[in-house]
């Protein structure tokens, strides 16, 4: 015979696990906070790269009829490390691109579900593509894969990588954002 345990029995262990969901999730979010301000700065170097290496291949084709060696791959490998150094510092300072005139009219409560329902399909979609990407960037590493472009033999599996780190980053920030919407579903209840 299964044996079931009443719900009544559950309050005080729902209390004591979400009850200090705020306090708990400080320093995680703070650390999280840390290294994604880390990261963004990697992306802004990338930019500074790709902007460098397209003046230069554009000069070199309008001044000297000569494109610039490698232009092309490195602005590939940079674009990479632009979208994914950024990802989880912009979804901790919620600046990913939302519709919020329908949210906002909300009940707090219901406004709070929806967040938990869109962040849990996030969160289970770049779930999927950290291990993914994981997979890919291993296996790039083993057969140490480049690409070849005009005359340049650039490095691919160090930029793979970033896809995953990247992810996995955002990983977190949702886990800790779902975590404080579950918290604030609770004391509406209350």
């Amino acid at each position: 015979m299964v044996s079931t345990i009443p719900l009544r029995s559950l309050c005080p262990v729902v209390k004591k696990v979400f009850g200090g969901v705020r306090r708990n999730l400080r320093a995680p979010a703070e650390g999280l906070d840390i290294i994604s301000r880390w990261l963004a700065p990697v992306g802004a170097v990338a930019i500074l790269v790709m902007t460098f290496f397209t003046l230069v291949d554009v000069s070199g084709r309008e001044f000297f009829d000569q494109a610039a060696v490698g232009a092309i791959e490195v602005n590939e490998a940079a674009m990479v490390l632009v979208v994914f150094s950024a990802l989880a510092y912009t979804q901790v300072r919620l600046g990913h691109v939302r519709v919020e005139a329908f949210l906002n009219r909300l009940r707090p409560k219901t406004r709070a579900s929806l967040e938990i329902f869109s962040l849990v399909l996030s969160l289970a979609f770049f779930a999927f593509f950290v291990f993914a990407t994981w997979h890919a960037g291993v296996q790039s590493w083993q057969i140490g894969e480049y690409r070849y472009g005009t005359t340049l033999r650039f490095p691919i599996w160090p930029v793979r990588f970033f896809l995953p780190l990247g992810s996995f980053m955002l990983c977190l920030v949702f886990v800790i954002q779902i975590l404080r919407h579950i918290s604030e579903l609770r004391g509406a209840n209350k």
